[in-house]
C-alpha cells in the first residue's frame, strides 16, 4: 500500500524478475497482496516503480525492489 494524507494521485507498478507485470494500481486504497493470476507469487525479488502527486504539487518517484520469503 502506499500512504499519506496529502497524496492526490498514486501510480504502483510491480514486475516480476521476467519484467511481467504483476500488479498495477492508481488507488491508494490497493495494495499488492503478493498473489498473480489467483495464485500466491513465488519466493523471490520483485521490482516496483512508485509515482506519487502531493496536494502542494509536489511529485516523487522511486524504484526499486521488494522481496516475498515464504
Amino acid at each position: 500500500y502506499v500512504r499519506g494524507i496529502h497524496i492526490i494521485e498514486v501510480e504502483l507498478m510491480i514486475y516480476n524478475r521476467f519484467g511481467q507485470k504483476v500488479f498495477e494500481t492508481d488507488d491508494q486504497e490497493d495494495g499488492w497482496d503478493g498473489f498473480f493470476d489467483g495464485k500466491q507469487a513465488p519466493a523471490g525479488a520483485y521490482g516496483y516503480h512508485l509515482y506519487v502527486m502531493c496536494n502542494c504539487g509536489g511529485e516523487y518517484v522511486e524504484t526499486g525492489s521488494v522481496n516475498i520469503v515464504r
